[in-house]
Parts: C-alpha cells; structure tokens; sequence
C-alpha cells in the first residue's frame, strides 16, 4: 500500500490491517518519508517535495523483489489513494 503524501500515519496503518484481513492478504506499507508523517498540510506538501523519488523508486522495487521471493507469495498488487495495479 503506497502512502499519501501525509506518510506513514496512524490511520494508514489501520487501513493497511483493514485490508489485510478483509482480503486475507499481506499487506506491506513502504515508508517512502524514512519514518516522517503529518497531519499538517503544509509540511505533507514540503515532505512531498522534498520527495526523494530515486530512492523512492528503488524502495518499491525492492518491496517488490521481496514480495516476488517469499514461497507463499503468487501475487502482487500495489494501491494507492485512487488506483490499483496488479502485477
């Protein structure tokens, strides 16, 4: 599950565990801010622009490569605020 640009915040946590059990799913959430949230729009907006997006990038794909390698794992889908992908 991809973050908004609030971060890795409480109630994405609680929707991550949500999802998990309604799908009987793992789900993992990336932490693409390095451990920063907010619920101040000001600061999500500098925390986004101030995005490191390579690295973000990378991050995902390595989230991606894990999932790929676990036994139990025969699929992947990535959601985010609006859209779902499956791969």
């Amino acid at each position: 599950m991809i973050q908004e640009w609030w971060g890795v915040t409480p109630q994405l946590k609680l929707q991550a565990k949500h999802l998990s059990k309604l799908l009987n799913c793992t789900v993992l959430v990336p932490d693409l801010y390095d451990g920063k949230s907010t619920v101040d729009a000001e600061e999500a907006h500098h925390l986004m622009d101030n995005l490191n997006w390579p690295g973000a990038v990378d991050r995902l794909q390595e989230v991606g490569t894990y999932l790929k390698e676990q036994e139990a794992c025969s699929n992947i889908a990535v959601i985010g605020t609006s859209q779902v992908f499956s791969y």
